[in-house]
C-alpha cells in the first residue's frame, strides 16, 4: 500500500479452534469504532453460498491492515502446510506490503523466525501487541489507537503542502485541520448507546446481547461488579426469549465473575444450571470443556470431591467423543486433584495417561506441565533418577516455549535434587543459574531461597570449589543452563 492511501479495511486473521472467542470480542469492538463496513471477519461478513478462499482473497487484497491474532493453538502442523489458511491470508497480506499487526492473546508468544514457515517469516520482524483478557478493554484501546494514529498519518500524507504557515507550539490546538476529519466514538460510549438504543427500541433479544458484550468488556477491565450486573440482566434476558445456548454461555460466565467476587455457593448455583442446560443441547465437547472449568474453579477452592467428579465426567465425554486432547487434559486436571487429595500414586499414573493421549506436539505448555508434576509426583514416591529425566524434558519443553520463570523453576529443582544425589558442584551450577534468572525477572527472594537451599554444598566441597561452581552457574544465561544440565548424565531419556 502506498503511503498517501487512505487507511479503510481492516481484515481479522485468527485460527478458529485457537482464538475464535478472542476475534469475535476484537471484531465487535473494532466495529463500534471504524464501522462495520471497515472491519472483515470471516464468519461475520462472508455471507452463505460465497465462495470462501475467493472472498478471503478480495478481502485481503482490498484492505489496509490486517490483525493476526496468535493464541497458544496458533503455531502447530497446520501452519506447516501450505494450504492452510491461515497461513495464506498472512503470505497474501506480507507480499502485498500490507501492514501486518500481530496480536497476541491468551498469554501466547510472538513466535520466531525459526518457528514460521519461509513465506511468512517476515512477520517475526512485526511489533506485536499483547491484549489480555484482564485488560481488555485497555489493550483494545491501545490497539484502536495504532489504527487510528496510521489513519491519521496516512491522511496527513495525502493533504496539501501547508508550507509558510507558521509552526504550532506543543500543545496549541490546530486551526487548520481541526474538526475535518470527525473523531470516532470510544468503544465503551459506542456500546452504552447500543444499549440504549435496545432498551428504547424493546428489542430484548438484541439487548442481551449487548449486555453480554458489556459483560466481558467489564471483566476485562477488572470491573466485576459490572460484569455482574450486566450479565444477571442478560440472564434475565435470555431466559424470558427463550436462547438456551446463550442462556447456558451467559449463566457460565456469570458464575466466573461471582466466584471471583468471593462467592463460590453461588456461582455454583449459576454453574449447576448452566451444565444442565448444555446437557440438554446434546454438545458434548462443549458440555466437558464447562465440566473441565467448573472443576478448576472447584479446585481452587477447596473444593476436592467435587473438582474430582467434574474432571471424571469431562474425561469420560471426551473419551467417548475420540477427542484426545480433550481427555489429555481432562487427565491432567484429574492428576492435580488427585494429588491434593492425597492419592499421589493415582495422580502419577493418570499423568502418565496423560502425557500419552497427548495429542498436538505444538502444545508445549501441556507437555512441560505434565512432566514437571509427572516428576514432582515420582520423586515424592522415591524415584530420584526418574523425576530428573522428567524434569530434563519439561525443562527443554519450557525453554523452548521461552517461559523463563518456570524454566529458573526447573533449573532451581534440579538443583536440589542433584544436591540430594551428592552432585555438589553440578546442584551449585544449575543453583546459580536459576538464581541469576530469577534475578533478572526481579524475583528477588526466590533468588536467595535458591541459594540458601544449596547450603548444604559447603558441607561437601571446599570454599573455593563453591564459590567456583557458582559462579560459573551465574555467568550462564538460560541458553547455557539448559545446554548444561541436558549434558548431565541422567540415564536413558
Amino acid at each position: 500500500m502506498e503511503s498517501g492511501a487512505a487507511f479503510h479495511r481492516i481484515f481479522i486473521s485468527y485460527r478458529r479452534d485457537d482464538t475464535a472467542g478472542h476475534a469475535g470480542h476484537l471484531y465487535s469492538d473494532l466495529v463500534a469504532v471504524f464501522g462495520i463496513d471497515s472491519v472483515f471477519m470471516d464468519t461475520e461478513t462472508i455471507e452463505p453460498g460465497a465462495d470462501f478462499t475467493e472472498r478471503l482473497r478480495h478481502e485481503i487484497e482490498s484492505g489496509d491492515v490486517v490483525i493476526a491474532l496468535i493464541g497458544k493453538r496458533w503455531l502447530g502442523k497446520r501452519l506447516r502446510d501450505p494450504g492452510d489458511f491461515v497461513r495464506l491470508e498472512i503470505q497474501s497480506a506480507l507480499d502485498r506490503k500490507l501492514r501486518v499487526i500481530p496480536v497476541l492473546v491468551q498469554g501466547a508468544r510472538m513466535p520466531s523466525i525459526v518457528q514460521l514457515p519461509e513465506s511468512i517469516a517476515e512477520l517475526s520482524h512485526r511489533n506485536a501487541l499483547e491484549i489480555s483478557d484482564t485488560r481488555w478493554r485497555h489493550d483494545v484501546d491501545r490497539l484502536v489507537g495504532t489504527l487510528q494514529g496510521r489513519k491519521r498519518a496516512d491522511s496527513d500524507a495525502a493533504a496539501p503542502s501547508t508550507a509558510g504557515a507558521s509552526f504550532l507550539q506543543v500543545g496549541e490546538p490546530s486551526t487548520s485541520l481541526a474538526g475535518h476529519e470527525p473523531q470516532p466514538t470510544a468503544p465503551s460510549d459506542a456500546l452504552a448507546d447500543a444499549v440504549a438504543q435496545a432498551r428504547t427500541a424493546g428489542d430484548r433479544a438484541g439487548l442481551a446481547g449487548l449486555l453480554d458484550r458489556a459483560g466481558k468488556r467489564a471483566l476485562g477491565a477488572g470491573d466485576l461488579e459490572g460484569a455482574r450486573t450486566s450479565w444477571e440482566e442478560s440472564v434475565s434476558i435470555f431466559r424470558s426469549v427463550g436462547s438456551p445456548q446463550r442462556l447456558a454461555e451467559t449463566m457460565f460466565e456469570l458464575g466466573v465473575v461471582l466466584d471471583r467476587m468471593g462467592r463460590y455457593t453461588v456461582a455454583r448455583d449459576y454453574w449447576d444450571e448452566s451444565i444442565r442446560l448444555w446437557r440438554s443441547l446434546d454438545k458434548p465437547r462443549a458440555l466437558a470443556a464447562r465440566l473441565l472449568e467448573r472443576g478448576g474453579h472447584g479446585l481452587a477452592n477447596g473444593r476436592l470431591d467435587e473438582a474430582r467428579d467434574d474432571c471424571i465426567e469431562a474425561l469420560e465425554i471426551f473419551v467417548q467423543t475420540d477427542n484426545a486432547e480433550g481427555a489429555s487434559r481432562a487427565l491432567f486436571n484429574l492428576a492435580i486433584v488427585m494429588d491434593r487429595i492425597g492419592d499421589g500414586e493415582l495422580a502419577r499414573r493418570l499423568l502418565a495417561e496423560a502425557m500419552i493421549r497427548w495429542a498436538d506436539p505444538s502444545d508445549a505448555d501441556l507437555q512441560a506441565r505434565s512432566c514437571f508434576h509427572l516428576g514432582r509426583l515420582t520423586q515424592k514416591a522415591g524415584h530420584q533418577q526418574s523425576a530428573r529425566r522428567l524434569w530434563l524434558d519439561s525443562l527443554e519443553a519450557w525453554h523452548e516455549s521461552g517461559n523463563v520463570r518456570w524454566t529458573a523453576d526447573i533449573l532451581a529443582r534440579l538443583s536440589n535434587l542433584l544436591l540430594a544425589q551428592g552432585d555438589a558442584a553440578a546442584a551449585l551450577k544449575l543453583g546459580g543459574a536459576a538464581s541469576m534468572l530469577y534475578s533478572g525477572m526481579a524475583q528477588t527472594a526466590l533468588s536467595e531461597a535458591t541459594r540458601s537451599g544449596l547450603a548444604e554444598a559447603n558441607q561437601m566441597l571446599s570454599e573455593k570449589a563453591v564459590w567456583q561452581a557458582w559462579s560459573e552457574g551465574c555467568a550462564l544465561d538460560a541458553d547455557g543452563a539448559v545446554k548444561y544440565a541436558l549434558q548431565l548424565t541422567a540415564g536413558p531419556r
